[in-house]
Order: C-alpha cells, then sequence, then structure tokens
C-alpha cells in the first residue's frame, strides 16, 4: 500500500524510510509512520465521524464504544444515510 495517495508508481513518493540532512552535514533516515485510511459510509463513501482507525493492534486495544457509534448501523453507515433509510423503511411501512 503507497504511503501517499496515487503514488503507486512514484519510488520518491512512496518511502518509508526517508533521508534527512541534519544542519551538520550528516544523513540521517527517518522513519514515516503508515497511513491508515478512514472508514466510509457505505451508500455516500463519505469518511464516518466518531470511528477510530489505525493499526489493528491499536483498534483491539478500544473498547466497543470508541470503535464507533452506539446506533444501528453504527460503523457502516453515516448519520444522514442512516436518517434517509429509516424514512424509507417508514414509508414503506406505513403504505402497506
Amino acid at each position: 500500500m503507497p504511503l501517499v495517495k496515487g503514488a503507486e508508481y512514484h519510488g520518491k513518493l512512496n518511502k518509508r524510510r526517508v533521508s534527512v540532512r541534519t544542519p551538520g552535514g550528516r544523513t540521517v533516515y527517518h522513519y514515516r509512520k503508515k497511513r491508515y485510511n478512514a472508514a466510509k459510509c457505505a451508500i455516500c463513501k463519505k469518511p464516518l465521524n466518531g470511528v477510530a482507525n489505525g493499526p489493528r493492534s491499536f483498534l483491539s486495544k478500544l473498547s466497543k464504544s470508541e470503535k464507533r457509534p452506539n446506533r444501528p448501523y453504527g460503523g457502516y453507515l453515516c448519520a444522514r444515510c442512516l436518517r434517509e433509510l429509516m424514512e424509507k423503511r417508514a414509508l414503506l411501512m406505513s403504505s402497506s
């Protein structure tokens, strides 16, 4: 997975180990952290609020309530899409 979006074929942008020149003239290596993608809504593909992202080792230490919102479809749909879904279902239930 590339560290910079769209950098699959750009070797310079896709480095995890970056060389940095110090004021003394030495070259030292800094190690970039891996970037993790935010969870996205299944319908509108916008990033979800209140959903933690990071390595699995970090997520496994969080409690269930810290990982995602505590509502139906929490961590899967954003609030707007959930509201629209519930409104559609209510209309279907009332019409039949």
